[in-house]
């Protein structure tokens, strides 16, 4: 699905000054692992060359990865989206996740915590509920700051589908705060309509030509700056969760459903039961399927189920278990595409059959499965499911979407600062 995003140039500029930073970073880290090559190769240590080629280089691939992008001036504002089509917690509800990362973030341990940059794998979270025949009401909560979703959400309309919801709105990701938010493309354009609406009134007055001056003036220099009010509109693509279900292969739909039955099982349980150590079974089951990371869930349910699976019944570890086999085939799938992606960065999305992508870079084209792995590393509950959240995130939303603006203007002078000295 092919939408539209808008930044400030400032922000551009931003990410082109980011680069060198990565590329120093990324060279660094490429020295380290030569240096160790080498030492295992004087030592003739062919288990610990094993264990480097097998855990450290895979690792750290997209270090590596990070100094092709920094070479390449194409690739410094692409972006890249995945839509999550996620089962809701009512009847006829459903849930979207839309997240989107941009080429500087991909690399994600790359300077993560050295430099700032708009996006960073940051989502949108929407909900539709039946109006019509054919028609569904959608709902967006946008990230208000610090990755915590909005309290109150905007509604987008009643839309035959989810690509006709998105079609009003730009993605704008909010600088710093590593915010993700839609905006109405009518919204966009204002500053320009207000621009020539002045220029209209003052060239009435015979002062168009000096108007027209001082404003040439604060636009070159705020873009040397790195400040400025013109946005550019551009197209990126989002992987909606056919291609990635269908075409790549990574299937989460067992997984997804399988939590709910879980979660809607506990519910019933908890009101049946009396027993205090049932209760609390029932209740670090509920945490781990909602509040731990996703790639950590089979684990930490095996542990639960060596625990306290005797008293927990059969219905419940028999769907335990099958939800263990759904993520397990969801992950390897993710482990499998990310090997690939580095051994044929070039062709491997054409031969799965997504052609929208041919145009992106390299660094691109082989960073698509890092960031599938990092939407694994996150907990359910930050996907799509707020009212999952532990309290303290819960408490972080309130306050921060309180805060957004004064927030995000701290945050945009702090970047504004880096930028001068990376």
């Amino acid at each position: 699905m092919e939408v539209e995003v808008y930044l400030p140039r400032r922000l551009a500029i931003y990410e082109e000054r980011s680069r060198e930073y990565v590329r120093k970073k990324s060279m660094q880290v490429i020295s380290e692992l030569f240096d160790k090559l080498d030492e295992y190769a004087r030592k003739r240590d062919a288990f610990g060359l094993l264990k480097m080629v097998s855990s450290d280089i895979e690792k750290r691939s997209f270090y590596l990865l990070a100094s092709e992008w920094a070479k390449d001036r194409k690739s410094v504002l692409e972006r890249i989206g995945f839509i999550l089509n996620l089962p809701g917690l009512v009847e006829r509800e459903e849930r979207y996740s839309i997240y989107v990362m941009l080429s500087y973030s991909k690399g994600f341990t790359v300077a993560s915590g050295k430099a700032h940059h708009p996006g960073d794998l940051e989502r949108v979270i929407i909900f539709s509920y039946p109006a019509t025949e054919n028609r569904r009401t959608y709902y967006c909560f946008n990230t208000a700051a610090h990755g915590y979703p909005s309290i109150f959400p905007v509604k987008l309309g009643e839309k035959t589908s989810l690509s006709d919801a998105l079609k009003e709105y730009c993605f704008h990701f909010k600088p710093g705060d590593h915010a993700l938010i839609l905006v109405r493309k009518d919204k966009i354009l204002r500053f320009k309509e207000i621009r020539e609406k002045l220029v209209k009134i003052l060239g009435k007055l015979g002062l168009k030509k000096f108007l027209t001056f001082i404003l040439n003036v604060i636009r070159e220099t705020s873009s040397y700056l790195g400040f400025t009010l013109e946005r550019e509109i551009q197209k990126f693509y989002l992987i909606d969760y056919d291609e990635i279900k269908g075409k790549l292969k990574v299937d989460l739909d067992g997984f997804l459903n399988s939590v709910i039955y879980l979660d809607r099982k506990i519910s019933e349980l908890k009101k049946e039961t009396s027993d205090d150590e049932v209760k609390r079974a029932l209740g670090k089951l509920s945490k781990i399927i909602w509040q731990a990371p996703i790639s950590a869930i089979s684990h930490e349910t095996d542990g639960l189920l060596n625990k306290y699976g005797n008293i927990l019944g059969s219905d419940v570890t028999e769907e335990i278990k099958k939800m263990q086999l759904y993520l397990d085939s969801a992950i390897k799938r993710v482990h499998d595409l990310k090997r690939e992606s580095l051994l044929e960065p070039e062709s491997y999305l054409e031969k799965h059959g997504i052609k929208m992508l041919s145009d992106l870079s390299f660094m691109a084209k082989a960073t698509i499965p890092l960031g599938l792995e990092a939407l694994l590393n996150k907990p359910l509950y930050d996907w799509g499911y707020p009212e999952k959240a532990p309290l303290k995130d819960k408490i972080g939303r309130i306050l921060f979407a309180a805060s957004d603006v004064p927030y995000r203007y701290f945050q945009e002078a702090i970047m504004d600062l880096e930028s001068k000295v990376l």
